[in-house]
């Protein structure tokens, strides 16, 4: 409980600063830069998640990710139904687009330069930085009340894509970082670790004759971990 609440706190805190961190992470501000020729702080965060998940998994959306923490705590106050979980490829035909467009618009431009802050300012400085904001924290509301469980993350995250194929790359290259590990002597089948998943993750599905929890969409939060009575998960 103790570790949970420490989580919760660090990522509802970095969702209040939000605002001064959007265009590091905002979809828009990829094309926006890419329209005029230039890459971006934005473009770069991709490259960077990147390498994020092949050295750490997706630690950054348990921990840090300013869009987990109202989604957590509207699905908690609405227990709405999930949505089948076919939607969550609909994240990589999203991501795909974007890398489409964002490669047509630098040829378009004829000319590519990088400029890191690019536009930048901090905080929302225009009507198109609070459009985005406003936008977005609208769908952290109305995704997890309607589709679930942390929908946003799971179905349009465009940062999500990148993670888990870094995470994969990882494990390819022999990354080591911090896993679940399954004891299935210990478990009693309580359901506790799947009630507990903010991702709405099948735990005990994934973990059927292995040794870790190996869904991709698993944000090593350790819910699962502190949600079981009979310490199967560690």
């Amino acid at each position: 409980m103790k570790r949970q609440t420490v989580r919760n706190l660090i990522i509802l805190f970095m969702f209040l600063l939000m605002p001064l961190a959007l265009k590091f992470f905002s979809p828009v501000m990829v094309l926006r830069s890419a329209s005029v020729g230039v890459i971006a702080a934005s473009t770069v965060t991709i490259i960077i998640m990147f390498f994020a998940g092949m050295f750490s998994g997706r630690l950054w959306c348990g921990w840090v990710c300013p869009a987990g923490g109202i989604q957590d705590a509207v699905a908690k106050t609405y227990h709405a139904k999930d949505s089948h979980e076919s939607l969550n490829k609909l994240k990589y035909v999203l991501f795909f687009i974007q890398i489409i467009l964002l490669v047509a618009f630098l040829y378009l431009s004829g000319t590519v330069q990088f400029d890191y802050f690019y536009n930048m300012g901090f905080g929302l400085t225009s009507t198109l930085d609070w459009i985005v904001y406003l936008t977005m924290i609208m769908l952290f509301f109305i995704l997890p009340i309607t589709l679930g469980k942390r929908s946003y993350c799971r179905h349009i995250c465009l940062i999500a894509p990148v993670m888990i194929w870094g995470q994969k790359l990882g494990r390819k290259l022999g990354i080591k970082h911090k896993v679940i590990n399954f004891n299935e002597d210990a478990c009693i089948h309580c359901n506790k670790c799947n009630k507990a998943c903010p991702m709405h993750i099948d735990v005990m599905k994934n973990t059927e004759g292995k040794l870790t929890v190996s869904s991709p969409e698993c944000i090593t939060c350790y819910a699962c971990v502190d949600a079981c009575p009979k310490k199967a998960l560690q």
